[in-house]
């Protein structure tokens, strides 16, 4: 191989793995991110929404802190409303898992226990906002004629 040609092919190695590391570098710092937010709960979304809505207005120091103070009370107001539909939100979404684990088979209740695990360790928070004293995840009892079951027969009488 001529040196030309080694020169070639070391330029296109550098530029794949500058790609790699690269979208390596900017996954991790992505998710690193993500995480941060999702932890960081409603007051992290507050100061989102603060900052994008307000960043090319030029505000002065007066008005940044109005501004600060009206999204501070809409959060508070949030979380008065929050508190009074919680236990609503958190039946429903109880429904949902049971339901959800209804039609898995047994193998499948397993791994999609483990990946609400996996979600509650990683977020610190439970999904669907669900309340984990009150989430038993427990399937009801399958019936006799295969119906709640994901069997893969028909119910009896179909």
């Amino acid at each position: 191989m001529t040196s030309h040609w080694k020169a070639v092919c070391g330029v296109i190695l550098v530029f794949i793995l500058g790609c790699i590391s690269g979208w390596i570098g900017a996954s991790v710092v992505h998710y690193r991110q993500t995480t941060l937010f999702l932890q960081g709960g409603p007051e992290a979304v507050a100061k989102l929404l603060e900052s994008r809505m307000t960043r090319n207005l030029n505000l002065d120091d007066n008005q940044k802190q109005q501004v600060h103070q009206y999204f501070l009370q809409n959060l508070e107001q949030r979380k008065e409303v929050q508190a009074g539909i919680q236990p609503q939100l958190q039946m429903l979404n109880r429904e949902t898992f049971q339901q959800i684990n209804a039609v898995l088979r047994p193998e499948q209740r397993t791994l999609f226990r483990q990946n609400i695990a996996l979600f509650r360790q990683r977020t610190g928070k439970n999904p669907l906002n669900t309340n984990p004293a009150l989430d038993s995840m427990s399937s009801p009892a399958p019936k006799a004629d295969g119906v709640g079951t994901n069997s893969g027969n028909p119910p009896a009488g179909q």
